[in-house]
């Protein structure tokens, strides 16, 4: 039995080791070396910049608004426009994922400001919408205007200015 129990945890480790290395094409990015010319386009402040070279790889980074988030925005982005809390997932188009930002004492929490896109002001409010990291996997712990985010541990919600 115990034999059992330590061949299910060692494969659980395994698991979550598979799960959080870093994998540059699981977050979004990718690099190229080869890059002799380019050519940048940027579209809207929640896209994404590209750099084209001539030989056809491409270099993608972080939008100007991704915050402190990094290379993270776009799971945290990700995580928010997928998610059933407040029917999220169904008003994806009517949002944009702003001030990201990623607590430095407990990197597992992060926050973020989904406002209205120009046009759906009537039909989105907006709000705060607070992650929590686990494992590699971002999921959104709460939305609101007010009193948003306020479980999580201390210094968390001063950390990331929540609305508490």
């Amino acid at each position: 039995m115990r034999r059992a129990a330590a061949l299910f945890l060692v494969g659980v480790a395994a698991v979550l080791a598979a799960c959080g290395r870093d994998d540059d094409s699981a977050k979004g990015t990718s690099t190229s070396s080869r890059l002799s010319s380019t050519t940048t386009s940027t579209t809207s402040a929640s896209s994404i910049t590209t750099t084209t070279s001539a030989a056809g790889s491409s270099t993608t980074t972080t939008p100007a608004d991704a915050g402190t988030c990094g290379p993270q925005y776009f799971a945290i982005d990700a995580a928010i426009r997928g998610s059933d809390m407040v029917g999220l997932a169904a008003v994806a188009d009517k949002f944009s994922v702003v001030d990201c930002r990623i607590s430095a004492a407990n990197p597992i929490w992060a926050a973020a400001s989904a406002v209205p896109t120009p046009g759906n002001e009537a039909t989105f409010e907006g709000g705060v919408v607070v992650l929590e990291r686990i494992g590699s996997i971002w999921t959104v712990h709460a939305v609101g205007t007010d009193q948003v985010g306020c479980d999580a541990p201390a210094p968390v919600p001063n950390e990331l200015d929540l609305p508490c």
